[in-house]
């Protein structure tokens, strides 16, 4: 019976011991293990993307709603990411509005930083543009005078359609959000 019992708990432990190799976010994918790892964010870089930004131009806003996710899984593995939001209001008309945060349906994600982590790659959808993909590439700026708020330059890149079955109207592919601004933290 106690042969039983320890072959048990060494099956158990087998199963659930299995160790998880914790990597910077910075560390090139190249040079990552292929499963069972956690793109850490040991630095806290992302940190500095975390906030409400906004560009304003007399009646047109634009604001973006970034959180950073902890330990998000990802296939076979974890990693710590940038997840956001958005509202676009054109001559005070909202064109879109993905606030207030469902934090179900991300709509700005991801965590492929620099190397100096000044500049970031993320994924972006469009809730009206599903077969749109779009890549989103934001630059983190102090400038350097006295007292003035970071800034994130803000650049959509297009950069495909998801497959159309035969017989399916083309899908819609123009942005209706800006696709390069200045953004100024709150």
């Amino acid at each position: 019976m106690k042969n039983i019992f320890y072959s048990i708990v060494i099956v158990i432990c087998t199963f659930s011991c299995t160790a998880q190799t914790v990597v910077p976010l910075s560390i090139p994918s190249s040079d990552i293990p292929e499963t069972n790892y956690y793109r850490k964010d040991l630095n806290n870089v992302l940190d500095k993307y975390v906030g409400t930004w906004t560009y304003t131009n007399g009646n047109t806003s634009f604001t973006v709603v970034l959180i950073k996710r902890l330990k998000v899984k990802i296939t076979d593995y974890y990693t710590d990411q940038i997840t956001g939001w958005y509202k676009y209001v054109e001559n005070g008309v909202i064109k879109v509005n993905t606030l207030p945060m469902n934090h179900n349906k991300h709509l700005i994600f991801g965590s492929k930083l620099s190397t100096d982590g000044n500049r970031i790659l993320l994924f972006f959808n469009d809730p009206a543009r599903p077969k749109m993909s779009v890549r989103l590439r934001m630059n983190y700026t102090v400038n350097s005078a006295l007292g003035t708020q970071p800034e994130l330059s803000w650049k959509l890149t297009h950069t495909g359609t998801s497959f159309i079955l035969e017989g399916q109207p083309e899908p819609l592919t123009d942005f209706r959000v800006p696709t390069s601004v200045t953004l100024i933290k709150q």
